[in-house]
């Protein structure tokens, strides 16, 4: 790989603890950076499951799993929007 490289941009950092975690395999390191890099600039990502299961090639339990135990961890907060009777959608 050369220094100046543009084939791989755009790219981001990752923190180290992230990848130091021993409760995450590779697929929630995946996910994480996944969630990272579709963040704007108010650190808010709205992905559909169905998105990130076609990006990634995973499955939707697995996506849904994932991104749920990830919140549990820390590493993202799940935010659940309500529709207008105030159920969870």
């Amino acid at each position: 790989m050369k220094k100046n490289d543009t084939s791989l941009k755009p790219y981001f950092l990752v923190p180290l603890k992230v990848f130091q975690d021993k409760r995450l395999n590779l697929t929630l390191v995946c996910l994480y950076r996944y969630m990272v890099y579709k963040q704007g600039e108010n650190d808010d990502a709205y992905p559909l499951i169905e998105t990130i299961c076609k990006d990634l090639n995973l499955s939707h339990a697995t996506v849904s799993q994932g991104l749920n135990l990830l919140d549990k961890y820390g590493y993202l907060k799940i935010l659940h929007k309500k529709d207008k009777r105030g159920r969870s959608r």
